[in-house]
């Protein structure tokens, strides 16, 4: 009896209750719904009285064979067998909120059971975050006094997102001044929400697609002005959209061609009589800006209807087939030439014209299908097209009429098959058969395969971010913390669950020095990126990403400890070398293989500023041609030591060495260039030694080579004149005497002999004197008069040492500087020597060429050739005779050569400039 009782006054207050609000929820839905506001109603009552009947059943006072009224049976099974949830809440006095228990729809929604959370808390038995917003609803219920609507998320792991639409009426005692308990009823609307972001989402991308579109967009009011029309008007016609809603109701008549509006307005009656779905084509002449006629091939259907349902407003898409009326004219006058271009496009296309039978495929279709020839359209179709995509194509030729456009796979002649857009146009009869039918398969085999690979790859990294070891925490809009990794939870210490549903900051503290970024990347809504040290581990360093959105906060971080130490002693060692080459006396410079400066040291330095360079000018990240060095050698893209880089930069060579003049001013530096590899780049260390000294050493000793030169020729000369002048004259008085001599002594056999030898003797001495004398110093060399003494000295050596000497000129009578005629002569002597000494030869050639502004001297020998010593890369054992003769050379400026070939002989060549001087 207690157990009815309390039924019956629990139904009976809130069934009063519920026809109480019946009024206030009709006047709040007013006359927009009322199927929805009678539906609340009856939803709380019978939700009153499946409380009544939980009360009731609760009281453990029913027993099945007990006789039970109708309305409390019906209740009862309503709140069983209900597909509403209903749940109802008992209110304490000290304003704590316990569960009263909840009907099965509602246990299954939530995947927990009435007996889990009957007589419980929302904090003992839901997840924190969920239970926070319950009681915050519960609260608002009491706090309004009314009933309340609101919808409710729910999320639980493993489950689709689940949203219900709920209401929340407030129980009062029976002196109306207390709330003692709630009832819930909610619906699922989880597909209703994900139906309105699918529309909106399909609305953005109709936007997207209308302003993508090739074609003319419009909507209009039927047989009215224009609504909207998207930018393609303006390209293609020349008016803007406001210009068009200008003209009103004169759109589209004013702009079309009187010979073409009657089709216009046979299709608007036959849209006014057309299904929503149903296409109404029509092709017209329209009036551009510029006064041209443009063809259009346009589709509308019905976009809205009345009340009445008569159409309102129509959508259409309009294409510009000016230039495609203007090519199937052009085809249709002249076959052949369409043959030649269908069979000259990579693409397949084909004809069909049922009114004679006629069946046409380009040569690509031919060649790639291998179908044997004089095949119908229907064996074709059978013959190439996958099977399962001969219903959608068959289904898409019937239900189409104009333009068509979809995927499907063709076999290849190897029997494999190929993915192709098939697109085109249907032409139909006024029965609605096919007269013709036209199109073009496109291959996009690889662009399905890419669409493929990028899905793949997609899903590859979706793996791999969820699989990833790193440190992640994601929040909610509010910083509550929603997903945790393990390794984060190792990495600070908390338990996962305490960190589940709590506020980041609450639990992690603001002491962490990340927080900051996280403030500001939650602000900005922009990404975030920072590596510090650790707040909670000491001596760790980590680098945090934070990845916000609409939906939340992502945080992934990890530790970048050994990176850090990596980059620590990275430093160092840049210290060290830095130290390294400033302690270097030569000016070192490094650069990478763009010729970018990396690194200098001290000397570098000190010598740019010694130029009037700066350290920023001549430092890193600067050309090094373009540097100091650049502008005191003046460079020039010919000179040596910028081909020298450019070479070594393009990795033709691996060092060079080169001696570099400063410009205007008596100083050299001797460079020298090598390339290494460090780490996974390439680099060139260049190295500038100040060799100023040595070439003022070597300038002094060719100054003291050509004085000991000019000393030695003088003596020659001295000596020439003294064996001529003196000598001579001796030998010719001593002759006299002898003859004198000769006279007076007996004239007896042995004395005649003796004299005879003595005579002998001093006209061979004569003769040497003569030729020692000559060979000093050839009298003509004075007068610079080399050719005569040339051949004159050839013509002698030949006689007597015994070797054929064959002497050849072509110069002109010249008078030359007596220092070339000299060198010239001592080359010729020096060399012969040599042959005469060591090339075993039998025949040896002096040849003069006359250059104009060089004079070439070559001596050649048909003897055993020259050796060479590979490492000074000079001639070996010559004795001093070769640097004799190079000094010469030198000092005058000309070049000495020396070649030879074992078993080929040898060739001494040398080229002296000279300046002409008058006969």
């Amino acid at each position: 009896m207690k157990a009815r009782l309390i039924m019956s006054i629990g139904a009976l207050a809130l069934a009063a209750l519920a026809g109480g609000l019946a009024g206030a929820v009709l006047d709040g839905f007013g006359s927009r719904d009322p199927p929805a506001a009678l539906a609340l109603v009856s939803g709380i009552v019978l939700l009153a009285a499946g409380l009544g009947a939980l009360a009731w059943r609760g009281a453990g006072q029913w027993n099945a064979a007990e006789p039970v009224d109708a309305p409390a049976l019906r209740y009862r099974l309503y709140w069983e067998n209900s597909d509403e949830s209903l749940f109802a809440v008992h209110v304490e006095p000290d304003g704590r909120f316990i569960y009263e228990g909840m009907n099965p729809a509602h246990e299954r929604r939530l995947g927990l059971r009435s007996d889990a959370i009957t007589g419980r808390e929302p904090h003992q038995c839901l997840d924190p975050s969920l239970a926070d917003q319950v009681v915050a609803r519960f609260r608002q219920c009491i706090e309004a006094g009314a009933p309340i609507r609101y919808q409710q998320a729910y999320e639980f792991a493993g489950l689709p997102e689940l949203i219900l639409q709920m209401t929340l009426v407030p129980v009062w005692n029976a002196g109306h001044d207390q709330v003692i308990a709630l009832l819930g009823s909610g619906h699922d609307v989880s597909e209703l929400h994900r139906q309105k972001r699918e529309i909106e989402d399909a609305h953005r991308l109709f936007e997207r697609i209308v302003e993508a579109s090739p074609d003319i967009v419009s909507v209009d009011r039927y047989r009215g002005p224009n609504l909207y029309v998207n930018d393609q008007a303006q390209r293609i016609l020349g008016y803007s959209g406001d210009e068009i809603r200008a003209l009103g109701a004169g759109f589209p008549r004013d702009l079309t061609h009187p010979d073409d509006y009657p089709a216009i307005e046979r299709g608007l009656t036959a849209l006014s009589r057309a299904a929503d779905h149903e296409l109404v084509a029509c092709e017209y002449r329209m009036r551009t800006k510029a006064g041209e006629w443009r063809w259009l091939s346009s589709r509308h259907q019905v976009f809205r209807r009345d009340a009445g349902g008569a159409v309102t407003e129509i959508i259409g898409v309009a294409a510009d087939t000016t230039g495609h009326r203007q090519a199937l004219a052009d085809l249709q006058a002249s076959e052949s030439r369409f043959r030649l271009v269908a069979d000259t496009i990579p693409d397949m296309l084909y004809l069909l014209d049922t009114s004679d039978g006629s069946f046409f495929i380009n040569r690509s279709f031919q060649d790639f299908v291998g179908a044997p020839s004089g095949m119908s359209c229907e064996a074709l179709r059978q013959w190439v097209v996958h099977p399962d995509d001969l219903d959608r194509l068959a289904a898409s030729q019937r239900e189409t009429s104009g333009e068509f456009r979809h995927e499907l796979r063709i076999r290849r002649a190897d029997g494999e098959y190929v993915w192709f857009s098939n697109k085109g146009r249907i032409v139909r009869g006024q029965n609605g058969e096919i007269e013709r039918l036209f199109g073009v398969a496109i291959n996009i085999h690889d662009l399905k395969a890419a669409e493929e690979a990028a899905r793949t790859a997609k899903e590859r990294l979706e793996a791999t971010l969820f699989a990833v070891g790193d440190c992640f925490i994601g929040l909610d809009p509010t910083l509550r913390i929603t997903e945790v990794s393990g390794p984060a939870t190792e990495w600070f210490g908390v338990p996962e669950a305490h960190l589940r549903g709590q506020k980041y900051f609450e639990i992690l503290g603001r002491r962490d020095a990340f927080a900051k970024t996280i403030e500001l990347a939650v602000a900005r809504q922009q990404p975030a990126r920072v590596a510090r040290r650790s707040a909670f581990i000491a001596d760790r360093w980590i680098e945090l990403n934070v990845y916000p959105s609409a939906k939340g906060i992502g945080i992934l971080f990890h530790d970048i400890t050994d990176r850090k130490l990596a980059e620590q002693q990275r430093q160092e060692q840049t210290a060290f070398l830095q130290s390294t080459i400033d302690a270097l006396s030569a000016a070192v410079v490094i650069i990478d293989h763009d010729g970018l400066i990396i690194a200098v040291n001290r000397a570098w330095r000190v010598m740019g500023r010694d130029h009037g360079a700066t350290s920023r000018a001549s430092g890193p990240k600067h050309d090094y041609l373009t540097t100091w060095i650049g502008g005191a050698a003046s460079l020039d893209p010919e000179s040596s030591l910028q081909l020298q880089v450019a070479d070594i930069l393009a990795g033709r060579n691996e060092r060079f060495e080169a001696v570099l003049k400063l410009a205007q001013q008596p100083q050299w530096l001797l460079v020298k260039a090598t390339r290494f590899v460090a780490g996974s780049g390439e680099h060139i260390v260049i190295a500038h030694e100040d060799v100023t000294g040595i070439f003022r050493r070597d300038a002094e000793l060719r100054a003291l080579s050509a004085q000991l030169l000019e000393t030695q020729d003088a003596e020659r000369r001295r000596i020439a004149r003294e064996l001529h002048d003196s000598t001579a004259q001796h030998l010719i008085g001593i002759q006299l005497g002898l003859a004198q001599l000769r006279d007076k002594l007996p004239a007896d056999e042995r004395t005649r002999s003796v004299m005879d030898d003595i005579r002998t003797a001093l006209k061979d001495a004569q003769q040497e004197v003569r030729v020692l004398s000559y060979l000093l110093h050839p009298p003509s060399l004075e007068h610079g008069d080399l050719m005569s003494a040339l051949d004159r000295f050839v013509a002698g050596y030949s006689v007597r040492t015994g070797l054929a000497v064959d002497f050849r000129t072509n110069a002109r009578v010249i008078k030359l500087p007596e220092d070339v005629a000299i060198t010239m002569m001592r080359i010729t002597q020096e060399a012969l020597a040599n042959v005469l000494k060591h090339a075993g030869a039998s025949k040896a050639f002096v040849r003069l060429r006359d250059h104009g502004a060089r004079l070439v001297l070559d001596i050649l020998d048909d003897g055993i050739g020259i050796p060479f010593d590979p490492q000074a890369q000079a001639p070996a054992g010559l004795g001093v005779g070769l640097p004799g003769m190079r000094a010469r050379v030198d000092q005058l400026g000309g070049k000495l050569t020396i070649r030879g070939r074992a078993g080929k002989g040898t060739m001494v060549r040398a080229i002296i400039p000279i300046e002409r001087r008058p006969n």
